[in-house]
C-alpha cells in the first residue's frame, strides 16, 4: 500500500512556497542563493520549497522565517494576513 498525497496536501505546500517566496521578494530582496547562505539549507531544496514540491520541516521553517526576520507564523499569513 503505497502513501499518495492528496491535491489538498500539494496545493498548499504550494500555496505555503509561493507565500515564502513572496516575503522573501517584497520584503528582502534576498535571492535564493542569499537564503542559502543565512539558512545552511541547499539553493536547489529551498527553491523546492518555494516550488511546493518539497514539503520543509518545522525546523527549516524556522531558519527560513528567521532569516527573513519574520516570526514563524508571518509564512502562514498571505499579503492580506489572512492564513492560506
Amino acid at each position: 500500500m503505497s502513501k499518495r498525497k492528496s491535491n489538498k496536501d500539494l496545493g498548499y505546500r504550494y500555496r505555503l512556497g509561493q507565500n515564502i517566496a513572496r516575503i522573501r521578494k517584497q520584503e528582502t530582496g534576498y535571492t535564493q542563493e542569499d537564503m542559502e547562505l543565512y539558512t545552511g539549507v541547499s539553493r536547489a531544496y529551498y527553491g523546492r520549497i518555494e516550488l511546493g514540491v518539497h514539503a520543509a520541516s518545522i525546523d527549516v521553517l524556522i531558519k527560513i522565517a528567521d532569516a527573513l526576520n519574520v516570526p514563524l507564523y508571518r509564512l502562514f499569513l498571505d499579503e492580506n494576513d489572512k492564513p492560506i
